[in-house]
């Protein structure tokens, strides 16, 4: 690293030393440093939707449904969707997500039950679900929870986005409740 960046070894033990006291890496001996994969948190309140975020940016927020069907669920969503998706199948939705054309995010979202049916009736190209919800059917996002972490594009993942497979990605994962406390989506 000391040649790579053109520094003193005592310049890179010491951004070692605080990127160990950050809990970004940590020392393995015989294998010298790891990377944590830590899971980073951001009140949901700091977050809008994607196409929120590209029109107040002057982007054009673009859809495009890869997948969409109904399946029973798992354990895991009956418990992130707060029992909504016990009864019934959920909708497992893959969404390519686009700005000014380019394809920049895919989205895999589960929806309950209850809201399937309108999620289902949306255009395949639709630029904003959370929007549509709201306008159309007075679905309102008003509590999230959720975590952003990094992993690598699986195949599919590649593919999709025409990235390379293993490629860094960001993850978020998220579940939203409507104001009765119902799970929208996860």
């Amino acid at each position: 690293l000391a040649a790579d960046y053109e520094v003193s070894r005592g310049t890179v033990r010491n951004a070692l030393v605080l990127l160990a006291r950050q809990g970004t890496i940590a020392p393995r001996r015989g294998s010298g440093w790891l990377v944590r994969t830590t899971v980073q948190s951001q009140r949901f309140s700091e977050l809008r939707s994607f196409a929120q975020w590209a029109w107040s940016r002057g982007m054009e927020p673009g859809g495009l449904v890869v997948s969409q069907v109904r399946r029973a669920p798992t354990a895991v969503e009956v418990r992130r969707l707060r029992g909504g998706a016990r009864t019934g199948d959920v909708l497992e939705v893959v969404r390519l997500r686009q700005l000014n054309g380019r394809n920049v995010m895919l989205e895999r979202t589960v929806y309950p039950t209850w809201i399937a049916e309108f999620i289902e009736a949306l255009p395949p190209d639709e630029p904003s679900v959370v929007g549509a919800l709201e306008e159309r059917h007075g679905v309102r996002m008003v509590h999230g929870e959720h975590s952003i972490d990094a992993i690598a594009a699986s195949s599919d993942d590649a593919r999709l986005l025409e990235v390379r497979r293993s490629s860094p990605l960001l993850r978020v994962n998220r579940v939203s409740y409507a104001a009765d406390g119902s799970a929208i989506e996860a």
